[in-house]
């Protein structure tokens, strides 16, 4: 997570996560979340990702790759 003091460790924290960043002065459950993954990324991570997102009640997912350097 971007912009952030500290990364969640399990998919339960990264909900965690999510639910206090939208507890923040210009975020809500509307805020865009971008879930970028390199290819070697196990696709039921990805998965269990936006799963997260959607426990915390983020309405505004998308999936994106990453910049190559």
């Amino acid at each position: 997570i971007d912009r952030f003091k500290s990364q969640p460790a399990s998919f339960a924290e990264l909900t965690e996560h999510l639910l206090e960043a939208q507890r923040q002065p210009g975020f809500d459950d509307l805020t865009p979340v971008v879930i970028l993954s390199e290819d070697e990324v196990r696709w039921d991570h990805v998965v269990n990702g936006w799963n997260a997102a959607v426990r915390a009640g983020c309405k505004n997912l998308v999936f994106g790759r990453p910049q190559s350097p």
